[in-house]
């Protein structure tokens, strides 16, 4: 009997080689008090699992304001988890 032979592999690695989700989280929790959304650090729980889009979307829907550009935001919080990993990632 023979394998199929693998053409590619998948390889999903936030979470498996680094924890990213603590980076996640207090970059979540700092630029949202930046822009003075009043939400404090055990907020962040509640965006677990979303894209960082969503994650933008829904503090925003709960405090809307006149500064919000989802894209903007998305991508701070993006640069700051790359910057978090970058300098201190432990595998």
């Amino acid at each position: 009997m023979t394998s199929p032979k693998l053409k590619a592999i998948i390889f999903d690695m936030d979470g498996v080689l680094i924890d990213s989700e603590p980076s996640w989280q207090e970059a979540e929790f700092q630029t949202m008090k930046l822009l003075g959304l009043p939400i404090r650090f055990e907020d962040t729980l509640q965006t677990t699992g979303l894209r960082i889009d969503q994650v933008v979307g829904y503090w925003y829907q709960r405090f809307p304001g006149d500064n919000y550009d989802n894209e903007h935001t998305a991508n701070t919080i993006v640069g700051q988890v790359i910057s978090a990993i970058t300098t201190a990632g432990q595998p």
